[in-house]
């Protein structure tokens, strides 16, 4: 099966929802996946790897030798991964909803608490609804943590704040030194997330952005 296929695949069997309602894309100059719009609705935007030379591909940023099969495997399970992901939000999120919440806020921290809460919803979704594509989104996870710099070398605190809370969850631990309190903010954060239901309201979505 190619990459294509896949994700039609598994959309439509992970939504219930028909070619019409939606549309995939493919791109081989993305860096990361995203979930845009257009008047039929959602688009689902992926990255498909680009060819290089005759052994190596670009994917994602990363440079991977098709020769190598731990790098097959990289490059499957991320596709894998980010197509039950927008999958997902195709499915469960209206980021639109939180449009009179985010008004007079910051914007690149509002986007992000949205952006880390719509997460947690559908990861809780997957976990429960389709416990079998939790080992590639994990494999995702782990990739993406060690793609990341310690937080100590990030330029400010609300972004060190930001990355932690977002690896502090996905794979349990803040990649480098975090002072004392900013760790405590960070798992004030996690506890929140934690405590967020599969199938919440909207009011209990915005509730929970705004601790």
């Amino acid at each position: 099966m190619n990459f294509f296929d896949f994700a039609w695949s598994t959309t439509l069997q992970m939504t219930k929802k028909t070619p019409n309602e939606l549309k995939i894309l493919l791109h081989d100059d993305l860096r990361y996946p995203y979930l845009g719009k257009d008047s039929r609705g959602y688009v689902l935007h992926l990255v498909k790897p680009k060819k290089l030379d005759k052994e190596n591909v670009s994917f994602q940023g990363l440079r991977f030798n098709l020769h190598n099969q731990l790098h097959k495997k990289i490059i499957w399970y991320l596709f894998k991964s980010s197509v039950y992901h927008l999958s997902m939000h195709s499915l469960l999120s209206d980021f639109s909803s939180y449009s009179k919440w985010a008004r007079r806020k910051q914007l690149s921290l509002s986007t992000f608490v949205v952006s880390l809460l719509e997460d947690v919803i559908i990861n809780k979704h997957l976990g429960s609804s389709f416990p079998w594509t939790i080992p590639e989104i994990a494999y995702a996870n782990a990739i993406s943590y060690f793609r990341m710099k310690n937080v100590e070398e990030l330029p400010n605190n609300a972004s060190r704040v930001m990355a932690s809370a977002l690896t502090k969850y996905n794979v349990g631990k803040v990649k480098g030194t975090l002072k004392d309190e900013l760790l405590t903010d960070v798992e004030a954060i996690t506890s929140v997330l934690e405590k967020v239901a599969e199938n919440p309201t909207l009011d209990e979505r915005i509730s929970a952005a705004n601790k």
